[in-house]
């Protein structure tokens, strides 16, 4: 084998679950003794993450114009804003193919590319390099027409979009489905209402976080003859961690929460973010017990400016890890109330932490959290349900959540910790350069 493998990694910014995700699989990969060596690169890094692109104040200039320039091209066939940043037509973006880094490796692994970052000229001088790609897709737009999730018109190779003001047959949505099709599809000729597929070897392997992702990418015709594979995102179990009761009531006392009462939390990245349903969850917290329940809500607050119960604290946004840890570690329940969600992050650092989850059974949650085991499912808004949930984890013994610590724990474990995640990826590599693993 190779004396060290190089991986360059792309994201296109330094905040949010891919770029965690990302960063996240870059240490493990350096760290796991596999011969690789995982470099990762994001377009803007305005959190301070380096290697970055936009590395002085005229380049971040570039990158924020690139995006507001894409948007504002787009407003010409947006349906209305509510669609603004919920669809991309890769129309903006830099070259990366001539980045120092992208020239030395031996793989390009694609995350999020948008934003402005890599359009589809982008692309295709990437695939031109002739390098093997992987690209881990966390959302559906290598496989859609220009969406992120939902889309309705997937399965019929897009066109006659929803969410365009003037849906056709052949809109934007079908145009950019083509052009997806010509550069990392099948060798084929696409028409309107027929298909001609010719099987070519794929210049791409994609990798998805969770299996629905992957099941909702199948119905698209990008995805024929390509290679596709579900690996969760990795996380450090050995930093994301139960607490000793001590140390749980210490982090209490710090965020100003009692040592007795159950303790309820919510996370997200913007709680205003409509997807993430906060509406829902303060219907739950508002309905429980407040002389039983506690409740911490962590995540940047852009919208939402009403009343909350005197039980429940905002303790805003927190990138700090060792924060972070501590609000799963405090807790008793993680309940999200996300309407629609791929492998969510949250989630895996709750179950770590052995702390079980309460979620709306959608996209790949049902992958994560086993009802009745590391916690409990209902139906997409049935938030009463909800609530019957929590009082009845309110009221067992302790027995009873000692046992469901240690099954979230085992779960995450076995499923998302860093060495299994870099052995499945490692396995990914291996089939794109096998000439350089010679083991």
């Amino acid at each position: 084998m190779k004396s060290k493998i190089k991986v360059v990694h792309l994201n296109a910014a330094s905040a949010g679950g891919a770029y965690t995700a990302a960063q996240r699989l870059v240490e493990a990969l350096n760290l796991g003794g596999k011969g690789i060596e995982a470099e990762h690169w994001v377009f803007e890094g305005g959190r301070g993450h380096k290697p970055s692109w936009a590395d002085n104040i005229f380049k971040r200039l570039i990158a924020f114009g690139f995006h507001a320039l894409e948007k504002l091209d787009f407003l010409r066939f947006e349906k209305n804003k509510s669609v603004r940043f919920a669809f991309s037509h890769g129309l903006m973006g830099v070259d990366a193919s001539s980045w120092e880094s992208v020239q030395a490796a031996d793989i390009i692994h694609l995350h999020w590319v948008n934003k402005g970052f890599l359009s589809f000229g982008s692309l295709e001088k990437l695939l031109a390099l002739g390098k093997p790609i992987v690209w881990t897709c966390h959302d559906l737009w290598p496989f859609t027409g220009g969406c992120y999730w939902g889309c309705e018109n997937i399965a019929d190779g897009c066109g006659n979009c929803g969410m365009l003001k003037n849906p056709s047959p052949m809109d934007l949505s079908k145009r950019v489905f083509e052009k997806k099709w010509q550069l990392w599809g099948s060798e084929s000729k696409l028409h309107l209402n027929e298909l001609l597929v010719e099987r070519r070897q794929s210049p791409m392997q994609f990798i998805f976080p969770s299996a629905w992702l992957m099941e909702q990418a199948k119905l698209s015709s990008i995805s024929i003859g390509q290679h596709l594979e579900n690996i969760p995102n990795a996380i450090d179990t050995e930093f994301f961690k139960p607490a000793d009761s001590v140390h749980r009531a210490m982090i209490r006392k710090q965020f100003g929460f009692s040592e007795n009462k159950f303790l309820l939390l919510f996370a997200a990245a913007n709680i205003s973010d409509e997807r993430k349903g906060f509406a829902d969850f303060l219907k739950i917290v508002t309905a429980l017990d407040h002389d039983l329940v506690e409740v911490a809500v962590v995540g940047r607050n852009d919208k939402f400016e009403g009343e909350l119960p005197a039980h429940v604290k905002l303790l805003g946004y927190h990138s700090n890890k060792e924060i972070v840890l501590g609000f799963f570690q405090m807790a008793d329940l993680f309940v999200t109330t996300a309407k629609e969600e791929n492998l969510p992050t949250t989630i895996i650092e709750s179950l770590s932490c052995g702390t079980p989850v309460g979620a709306y059974a959608v996209g790949g949650i049902p992958q994560m959290v086993k009802d009745g085991e590391t916690g409990f499912l209902v139906s997409k808004g049935d938030w009463t349900a909800i609530i019957e949930k929590i009082n009845l984890f309110i009221e067992e013994s302790q027995e009873v959540i000692m046992k469901r610590k240690h099954d979230c724990r085992d779960f995450a474990v076995r499923n998302y910790s860093s060495r299994s995640v870099v052995d499945q990826y490692v396995a990914v590599y291996k089939r794109s350069v096998p000439y350089l693993f010679n083991d």
